[in-house]
């Protein structure tokens, strides 16, 4: 199991990835992203989840950017497949049109 912290690049994020080796990754969601840090795999939220009318399409593009120019890959499809069947059944198929 992969724990996917959000939003939170604190100490004790480092100190509880550095004590779980390889079960602890960070969630970025748009206008909250830093680092990327290598010891720590990452995942990318679009943020639409709630969102009906005022979802950041711009900051999910800025997002896009930033992890495509981290050097740092995001985690792989099997995440982003997750998140959006987890998605999808939250909102009823919304979310796949973004």
């Amino acid at each position: 199991m992969l724990v996917m912290v959000a939003n939170n690049t604190g100490v004790k994020v480092g100190y509880l990835a550095g004590k779980f080796e390889g079960k602890i990754g960070h969630l970025y969601s748009p206008g909250a992203q830093t680092g990327p840090h290598e010891f720590l795999p990452f995942g990318l939220d679009n943020g639409a989840f709630g969102h009906d009318d005022d979802w950041d399409e711009d900051g999910w593009i800025k997002l896009l950017d930033w992890a495509l120019l981290s050097g740092q890959r995001p985690l792989g499809a099997w995440f982003l497949m997750w998140s959006g069947i987890a998605l999808e059944l939250l909102n009823g198929g919304e979310s796949i049109l973004r």
